[in-house]
């Protein structure tokens, strides 16, 4: 598992591995991420549950991929699902996932795994719209 800081050398190189010339890996899920909540379905739910673990594994224990997923407008995605009503039946189940997951997601963001994770933290208070934890 890539979790906790356990497989640092993999998540680093999650981070530096380039994918279209100068992006990492991590940058491309967190704004896949971004644009399959902006436009959540039942059909994409899946893609993005994908997109959110992969996230929980990539930044967990790691600062620096932490701040990249934040860059990627992770908060943002994660505010856009917490904020989700879809109406059919069948989506409710994999809803509650998603959300559940994004919770996730925020917790291992909020972790303090560097000197600099006050600052990160701050930043994600910044963006969180705390209404959707309400709703």
């Amino acid at each position: 598992w890539l979790c906790d800081g356990q497989k640092r050398e993999m998540q680093d190189i999650l981070r530096k591995q380039k994918l279209f010339a100068s992006t990492s890996i991590v940058s491309q899920v967190a704004f896949l991420l971004h644009g399959i909540a902006e436009h959540l379905t039942e059909k994409t739910l899946p893609v993005a549950q994908c997109a959110v673990q992969s996230l929980i594994e990539m930044c967990a224990g790691n600062y620096d991929n932490q701040e990249l997923a934040f860059k990627g407008q992770v908060v943002i995605s994660i505010d856009l699902i917490l904020k989700e009503n879809l109406t059919s039946d069948s989506a409710q189940e994999p809803l509650q996932k998603i959300k559940c997951s994004s919770i996730e997601l925020l917790e291992v963001m909020l972790e303090e795994t560097d000197k600099r994770s006050p600052i990160l933290a701050e930043w994600v208070n910044s963006h969180l719209e705390l209404t959707n934890f309400l709703g």
